[in-house]
């Protein structure tokens, strides 16, 4: 709630606020695929960035990757990142089908 200058308040839409924080940062699910040169494959890792431009979340997604597994270290693994095309809602990441889903239930 806001108070404007004669002490009376008035109430602040709240979906406005959101809509800009949501604007601001988008959580985007990363699956990490290390392969060595010799086609073995390590255990997939998944990673989250919050930034909103597609190109630089790929780039944070990619040094959160190198970050949290050794093999980055040797030049006969590959690290790459795959959007898992699943969006953060109510605490779970679900599918754009899983949200409408629940949404038409509502």
């Amino acid at each position: 709630r806001w108070f404007d200058s004669s002490s009376r308040y008035y109430e602040k839409s709240t979906w406005s606020i959101g809509l800009i924080i949501e604007i601001m940062e988008k959580n985007r699910l990363w699956r990490v695929d290390i392969t060595h040169i010799r086609g073995y494959q390590a255990p997939s890792l998944y990673v989250e960035t919050t930034t909103h431009e597609r190109p630089k979340a790929e780039i944070e997604a990619l040094n959160l990757a190198k970050e949290k597994t050794r093999l980055s270290d040797f030049s006969e693994w590959t690290i790459e990142v795959v959007p898992t095309g699943r969006k953060l809602w109510n605490g779970k990441w679900l599918t754009i089908w899983e949200i409408e889903e629940i949404k038409g239930r509502l």
